[in-house]
């Protein structure tokens, strides 16, 4: 006859004592006879040990190709990048995190004394807030050597242009002065003239005043101007007198750097480096004629790009890749991300000559845009002046009929 009990563990009954198995259950702390329901539940089975996973290949960042643990999928933009290429196509804003791309976001990166060791970009509306907070610090009449206010784009008719034109070369000037004797500027009470023609005149829509530690006097810096407003309307003659009555001079320590917009060199970064390549060639075949233009040579703070005297084989194009890269002092500094820096020319308060030498540069990126780099390369000192005759820069043109080479001042 069958035998019939209940389980010991969920008092259920109706089992056949065959279906039921000891069992040792931890919470009674003794052998239990349980239903196989809660045979499972006392002592589950083993979970077989599983397989090992495949190792995933390593990724290949799809930029440059390199394998590593850094390579992974980001998700803002899907590609598979290693962290230095996704540094070089992105940014995340310091401010807001937004993260937007390089080449089609407007991103900038503050170079005042907080900012400078922190690194990184913010994107144009956290910037435009940081500066208008620095500014609200930086009130002097002579501004600090970091400062670096938003830039105002003038046009040829006079007028700002809200957003720069992306075929048109803006030209900045930074002019540094000397003061006379052993006299230092310190402040603003040091050069009243200026002070008043830049700053009280409300004239800092034009240039601005800087500390510069290479210099005794003060720097100048103008906003970018298309080449038109340099020559027939931004304010040198004022400014020019200022200094004069300032009492501030020029000598072979201080310079006059112009920029130029390197978004007026084309339409996208490839064309932009070519023009850039083209722009050292011109300078570097016809070195002896800029550096008479230049009144002089500085080997100190503005070493010549390639050396191109020391060789006796044609320039290659791989001496000038070269010569991009000498650095941020060299003769022509192509290492800014927005501008390309002439550093050749040594300052000057003749309002001729620093047309003369803004038509320059005009010139030579003027070639370097029109022609291709075996063109350049053959080109003569002639070519050059029927181009500048073609744009009728007329300051220098008038500067290499007149100017006395022999007052060229010596290597320094």
């Amino acid at each position: 006859m069958p035998v019939y009990r209940n389980c010991d563990h969920c008092d259920g009954g109706g089992y056949l004592v065959g279906e039921l198995q000891y069992v040792d259950c931890p919470i009674a702390e003794q052998n239990e006879l349980a239903c196989p329901q809660c045979v499972e539940e006392i002592q589950p089975p083993l979970i077989a040990e599983a397989e090992p996973e495949e190792e995933e290949p390593i990724a290949e960042c799809e930029e440059c190709y390199s394998l590593g643990d850094d390579v992974r999928v980001f998700a803002h933009s899907g590609e598979t990048l290693c962290e230095d290429c996704w540094n070089d196509n992105y940014f995340r804003c310091l401010d807001c995190g937004t993260i937007g791309d390089i080449t089609n976001w407007d991103h900038y990166q503050c170079e005042c004394d907080d900012c400078y060791s922190e690194g990184g970009y913010r994107c144009v509306y956290c910037y435009r807030d940081h500066r208008e907070e620095v500014d609200e610090g930086e009130r002097g009449e002579i501004r600090p050597y970091a400062y670096k206010p938003e830039a105002l784009f003038h046009n040829d008719s006079g007028f700002i242009d809200s957003t720069p034109k992306s075929d048109t070369v803006y030209y900045g000037v930074e002019l540094e002065t000397q003061a006379q004797g052993w006299d230092e500027v310190y402040t603003g009470d040091d050069i009243p003239a200026l002070v008043d023609t830049l700053v009280h005149g409300g004239g800092e829509g034009d240039a601005y005043l800087k500390e510069d530690g290479s210099i005794s006097g003060v720097e100048i810096v103008t906003h970018p101007a298309t080449l038109q407003h340099h020559m027939n309307i931004f304010p040198w003659e004022a400014i020019i007198d200022a200094c004069e009555e300032d009492g501030l001079v020029t000598d072979d320590r201080a310079g006059l750097h112009i920029h130029a917009s390197k978004a007026g060199f084309g339409a996208t970064r490839t064309e932009q480096a070519q023009v850039e390549t083209n722009l050292l060639a011109v300078l570097e075949v016809h070195w002896d004629k800029w550096v008479e233009l230049a009144r002089g040579e500085n080997r100190t703070y503005a070493p010549r790009n390639c050396d191109w005297d020391k060789h006796s084989d044609p320039l290659t194009e791989e001496k000038l890749e070269y010569g991009k890269a000498k650095g941020h002092c060299s003769a022509l500094n192509l290492e800014n991300d927005a501008t390309a820096e002439l550093r050749i020319n040594r300052s000057t308060l003749d309002i001729d000559e620093i047309k003369a030498c803004i038509q320059g540069f005009d010139t030579m990126i003027s070639l370097a845009k029109t022609l291709d780099l075996n063109s350049i390369l053959r080109l003569t000192w002639s070519d050059v002046t029927k181009q500048a005759w073609k744009l009728g820069h007329l300051e220098l043109i008038e500067f290499f009929t007149t100017w006395d080479t022999s007052k060229l001042t010596p290597q320094y």
